[in-house]
């Protein structure tokens, strides 16, 4: 996907603080650079998001691109339950397996409504749309009813989402944007993820210095909104820098590497730091390695040796924002059940807005086993995504 126009985040690049992440206990200054949140509906030109309300709602604000009225608003299925689900994912790597293992744990909650086998197609190489293409058709051989996918792409599966529609079988697009309206978009809203994170540094910088921008995959709908958000938030700053760009591929070892090459190339100070998701112990790390002060580094996706690494340094003014991978597979599947039983889905896109991680819930967040080498996504709380909430207010039951 080409990189969207920079996101606008607030009403003026002056506008108050109040809304922002807290501070950690550094007790940094506040930045009054720091934009007000997003707080406009994403555009509708048929005017479907106004039928959306409560949480669902207050999850749409800032949103990026266009949100339709779901094609799914009188769908039933050709098939009574027990309904067989598929799941395609873009990858093999530890994200794929926590997504599908919050599918699964929908089926076994839903014996009676679901064939307890999940039909599971992953492509390689990793994020090759021909593979993932090539996989979903297969799913749809084997005639499932509901297909969830991470995407590899927003726009080269719309023909096969678009066929699978045709035949009846809806498609739920986890983190990530599909272009096809056909396609159902579950994910933690991208805009709300990057301006809470860069919002959280910019607080614990005081407005000012150097920051560190590290992507995860350039081209990917959720990498694309979540580092410009954050980069607008920075922008606003006018005595905020940019001191690079690095690229980690959501893989905290490739973060640390990319981030020992910048810093063996650019000596001098660095006061902050954003990656898009999963990456901050790899960042953290390798400013411990070269001897730096550790600054605060927006832990996008709460990765759990990040979350240990705060847990364990309570002066590290620690900011994170929540993208539970596993539960917002499970949100997928309860959106996906709800659309089986015809509840009637009135919007293409069905976000959820993230939760902010600091000092004063960091113990919701933050297992007691995690150590610096836990790899994975915390889930929090088991109401971090309020589920029942969002489904009243995007379906029409």
């Amino acid at each position: 996907m080409a990189a969207a126009g920079t996101i606008a985040l607030g009403l003026s690049s002056c506008a108050g603080t109040e809304d922002a992440v807290s501070p950690g206990a550094s007790g940094a200054a506040t930045a009054d650079c720091v934009p007000a949140p997003p707080d406009s509906l994403p555009t509708s030109g048929d005017g479907a998001v106004e039928g959306v309300t409560g949480v669902a709602k207050e999850a749409l604000l800032g949103y990026p691109g266009e949100v339709f009225e779901s094609p799914w608003g009188e769908f039933s299925p050709a098939s009574a339950p027990p309904w067989t689900v598929g799941f395609s994912g873009n990858e093999a790597n530890p994200a794929n397996d926590l997504m599908q293992e919050g599918v699964q744990e929908v089926l076994d909650a839903n014996p009676d409504l679901f064939a307890p086998e999940l039909l599971s197609v992953t492509a390689t190489p990793a994020n090759d749309a021909a593979s993932q293409i090539q996989g979903m058709r297969s799913l749809l051989l084997q005639g499932v009813d509901i297909i969830l996918a991470p995407l590899a792409s927003p726009t080269a599966l719309n023909q096969v989402i678009d066929d699978a529609a045709a035949q009846g079988v809806p498609v739920v697009s986890l983190l990530g944007q599909a272009t096809s309206k056909n396609a159902v978009n579950v994910q933690p809203n991208p805009v709300q993820v990057g301006y809470d994170g860069a919002a959280g540094v910019a607080e614990l910088m005081g407005g000012s210095g150097s920051v560190l921008m590290v992507h995860g995959i350039p081209g990917l709908s959720i990498d694309t909104h979540i580092y410009e958000a954050g980069l607008s938030v920075f922008e606003a700053c006018d005595d905020i820098t940019i001191a690079g760009e690095l690229t980690g591929y959501f893989d905290p070892a490739t973060a640390k590497t990319e981030t020992l090459k910048f810093f063996a190339t650019h000596p001098g100070d660095v006061d902050g730091a954003f990656n898009v998701s999963n990456m901050a112990y790899g960042i953290i790390s390798a400013f411990e390695e070269t001897g730096r002060p550790v600054p605060p580094v927006a832990d996008v996706g709460a990765n759990g040796a990040a979350m240990a690494y705060w847990r364990d340094h309570p002066d590290y003014p620690g900011v994170a924002v929540s993208l539970p991978v596993k539960a917002t597979a499970r949100y997928g599947m309860e959106v996906g059940l709800a659309m089986l039983q015809g509840r009637g889905l009135r919007v293409t896109d069905v976000p959820f807005s993230p939760t902010e991680i600091t000092h004063d819930n960091l113990d919701d967040w933050v297992d007691p086993s995690w150590n610096e080498t836990s790899n994975l996504y915390a889930d929090g709380p088991e109401d971090s995504i309020p589920v029942p909430e969002l489904l009243a207010g995007y379906f029409q039951q």
